[in-house]
């Protein structure tokens, strides 16, 4: 299988085009918050077909790119 390989520049582009707000209605459950992160339809789409040809969820994807940048 090859390896995956997370593109910087998709995160940039990313985080200059999304919205993240946190979700205070929910409770936070063992550490874990909700948040909701709005894209574009048209970039909604293409992170969404990524995706689908790699085999990973959109939440996975959004992870291992914040763990990439070292943030978590």
């Amino acid at each position: 299988m090859a390896k995956k390989q997370i593109n910087k520049a998709m995160l940039e582009k990313l985080s200059k085009n999304a919205e993240m707000t946190e979700n205070k209605k929910e409770k936070e459950l063992g550490g874990i918050k909700n948040f909701t992160i709005a894209f574009k339809f048209s970039e909604y789409m293409k992170i969404k077909t990524h995706c689908e040809e790699h085999h990973i969820s959109i939440g996975k994807f959004i992870k291992k790119l914040i763990e990439k940048e070292g943030i978590i």
